[in-house]
């Protein structure tokens, strides 16, 4: 897999893979590398 040497080996980046297997045909994904706050994913400005 070429992202292999980009992306590292940890539980994150495995559970992007897990889903990505499941879901490919339906959605794409945008990968973005950013630190967030813990519970940030919650609150509107996050996501604009």
């Amino acid at each position: 897999n070429s992202e292999d040497g980009f992306f590292p080996d940890d539980e994150n980046v495995r559970l992007l893979e897990e889903i990505e297997r499941e879901y490919q045909a339906s959605i794409d994904f945008v990968r973005v590398i950013d630190e967030i706050e813990t519970g940030s994913l919650l609150t509107n400005e996050t996501w604009e």
